[in-house]
Parts: structure tokens; sequence; C-alpha cells
């Protein structure tokens, strides 16, 4: 949403017979003007979106249809206005804006909806630079529950971006601005729309190539291209290239070549959901949650480091290394995976994967290898040979020599007269 111009009410003007009082202007977008009120019955402040499309004027109060735009035409589009305000009433989510009634006056249309207290997205990723993967992660979760929400209505939000979603005071992530929103055919998921002069295109580096269509085809495909724009947004402090320059040839740079912390994972889900072609993307909010799910196990990295206790760890440096200096942070539990490995060593050069379409985002570890069986050797040949079995007599000296007679002494004392009974028996053995 831009800058207010003069085109905005002035402060202390009062609506429906002064049920609301304006107060400063907020933002001006490509349909309305947005105000800070009071709600006077309840006491309450609240926020007042008024119907002022673009090239609109003022005669005192009342807002006059631009400069070739017919009265009919001006009257279907406020048409249109008053029926999404009414689609929104029905919401009750924490990340769509509570619309709390919508009436007509000065030849225009207001809608009445909670005031919000916090920051766009934008004012945060200007404040703080490019965000950490999980806290990017998690804050796109919730925009992607409230466009599930909206999908489930039948409608297109068409205008997902950071200047579109608030980071409220309360913890909660909202999306805003439903100016540019369409209704879904139900029975084919898509929508073909003939854009006029008075159109927008939505906004640049969010908007797929659809939306500049003559007569594109847009569906909930082309809020998960601006949702993943938005991601992209938050992961690098950048848009992406807008899709126009796209299709003149302009390359999309790649998440991680801008931000090397981002998993491999969920870069290829951002990059797939940035598809030129609306069939290449995951075509549900869904679908491409499931994919930054399943693309990314972690918020970063998952390592473990020499001196370190085994866990879930990971380095919080700026230098994009490895090292061990002492500013290594927990991972938080539902990002962890649990892994059993083999105490190994650090390796020192990356690893191919053994599985097919699958990549390692680093060398994480190298298991030592099993050395081939070394050749059979001899045990009694070579520089470490074995002593081989050798039979000594105990003939040396004359102590030797008692000893022999001795025990031949007392062997012929036992064994003696067992040959000689034995004597008369040998002719029968050489018979």
């Amino acid at each position: 949403m831009s800058t207010p111009t003069s085109d905005a009410l002035p402060a202390g003007a009062s609506l429906r017979n002064g049920g609301f009082v304006l107060g400063r202007a907020l933002g001006q977008g490509g349909f309305g003007i947005t105000y800070v009120g009071n709600d006077a019955a309840l006491h309450r402040a609240v926020a007042i979106k008024e119907f002022f499309p673009l090239g609109s004027t003022r005669a005192g109060l009342d807002v006059r249809p631009a400069s070739g735009t017919s009265q009919a035409a001006y009257d279907s589009a406020k048409n249109i206005f008053l029926e999404e305000a009414r689609t929104l009433a029905r919401f009750a989510h924490p990340n769509i804006v509570d619309v709390y009634t919508v009436f007509e006056e000065n030849n225009s249309a207001y809608m009445v909806m909670e005031y919000l207290k916090g920051q766009s997205l934008m004012q945060w990723v200007q404040q703080r630079g490019a965000l950490a993967e999980n806290e990017a992660i998690g804050t796109i979760r919730q925009v992607g529950a409230a466009l599930e929400a909206v999908h489930g209505q039948g409608l297109l939000h068409q205008d997902v971006k950071p200047d579109n979603v608030m980071l409220c005071d309360d913890g909660r992530v909202v999306l805003l601005d439903f100016s540019l929103t369409q209704k879904l055919d139900v029975a084919t998921g898509h929508k073909t729309v003939r854009l006029s002069e008075d159109t927008r295109f939505g906004t640049a580096g969010y908007a797929p190539l659809e939306q500049y269509s003559r007569q594109g085809r847009v569906g909930t495909y082309t809020d998960v291209y601006a949702l993943a724009a938005t991601l992209y947004h938050l992961l690098t402090g950048q848009p992406p290239a807008e899709a126009t320059d796209r299709a003149a040839g302009m390359e999309l740079q790649d998440v991680r070549a801008l931000n090397p912390r981002v998993s491999s994972g969920a870069a290829q889900a951002i990059t797939d959901a940035l598809a030129m072609e609306p069939r290449n993307r995951p075509q549900t909010v869904p679908d491409f949650l499931a994919r930054l799910e399943s693309g990314a196990p972690g918020p970063a990295t998952i390592r473990t480091a020499p001196g370190r206790p085994n866990g879930f760890f990971e380095d919080r440096d700026d230098d994009d290394e490895d090292n061990d200096d002492g500013d290594w942070e927990r991972v938080p539990r539902r990002s962890r995976v649990r892994v059993t490995l083999p105490d190994v060593e650090p390796a020192p050069a990356p690893m191919a994967s053994p599985v097919p379409g699958c990549e390692f985002d680093g060398p994480l570890f190298q298991v030592p290898s099993t050395p081939p069986p070394a050749p059979y050797q001899d045990p009694f040949d070579g520089p470490f040979q074995m002593r081989r079995p050798q039979i000594r007599f105990i003939g040396c000296g004359p102590m030797g020599c008692i000893m022999t007679l001795v025990v031949a002494f007392f062997l012929l004392q036992f064994i003696g007269p067992i040959l000689l009974a034995l004597l008369p028996f040998l002719p029968f053995f050489f018979q």
C-alpha cells in the first residue's frame, strides 16, 4: 500500500451518521484508501477502507469515476468491493483480518475492519535483512493457512506480498488487502481474466505471468507463485525477478546463490513454485507447503563437530565456515531429524550421493572404507617370520648322558618283560 495522497478524506470526517469517525489515512492502494477510525458506539479503534479506484476524483465528499470510466462500470466494480467485504466477513480465521461491517455512502463503499497494531513484513525485512530459514518458513505457513481458507471459499487473493502481510504485536501473522480478490470457477478451479484499462496486474515481482495476460487463466497456483515470491524475499532480502523480465530472457537467481544458508530442499521448492508455466508449479498451497516440509529437513544443515556433544546443533557463523568458534546453537525441536551414526571422522572433501536424484548439502561425514583383505603370507617367511618348531635331543653334557641312561633303564624295566613275552608270537606276524 502506497503513501496516501490528497485524495484522502480529511481527519474528523464522519460516516454513517456519526457512527464512525475517520482519523489519519494509513495508505492508498489500487482500489481504495485505508484510514484509522473510531467506532463511536463500541469505543474501539477500527480500520476503514474506502472504495476509491485509481484515477477517481472527489466532489466534496462524493467520489467520481475516473475519466473514461462509465458510471455503470464504476458501480459494477463497487458491487464487487461490497461482495468481497461480505465474503471476508464470514471468515473467522486468526490469519485473516476481521471485517465488522460494510456500507455505501458518498457514492462509494466503506469496509470497517479490525485495527491491527504491528508492522508489515516488508518493514520487518527492511529493518532486519534476510530472515533465518525456520523463521521465514514459519511465517509463510501462517500466510499459507490464510490462503487455504480464502481458496476454500472459492476466492483468489492475487496480491500476496510482504507489504500485505502484517506482523501483529500479539504474535499473529495476518493477510491484508483483498482488493484484487476474484471468484474462482468451482468446477474448473480457475478463471479466465479479461483485463481492461483500469485492471491492476498485481505487484511486479510477486505476480506471475498469467496475471499480465489479456486472457490469463488464473487459479490457486497464481497465489502459490506469489507466496513463493514472498518467501524468496524473506530469505534473500529482495524480490525475485519480475515475470515479464523472465519471459524476456532474464534468469531467476537461485535462492542459495543469494543466501547459502538456505537448505537445498527449500530452495528447490521455491524454484518449482516460481515456474513460469502454471502447470509446472505446485497447484495448491498445501502442495507447496508439503514440498517445503519434505525438501527442508530443518532450518539449517544439522551437523556435529569434534568436541561437541552429539545432538542437534547448527553453526551460527557469519563467515559460512564450519569452525568451532563457540557459536553453535541447538536446533528447535520441531525441525530435528534423529539419525544414529557410528563414530566417524569429519570428511576432508565432499562425497557423491549414493542415491540417484538426491544430493548432499555438504561434506558432513566421511565413513572410513574397509580396506581390501591382504594376500596370504606364509607366517614362516618374510621379515617377521615365526620360528619353526625344532626337535632337540637332551644329549649334551655329562648330566644329559646320565639322564638318558636312567630313562632307558626304567623303560627297559617295564617294557622289556612285555617284549620278551611277545617274542614267541613274532613268527605268526611274518607268515
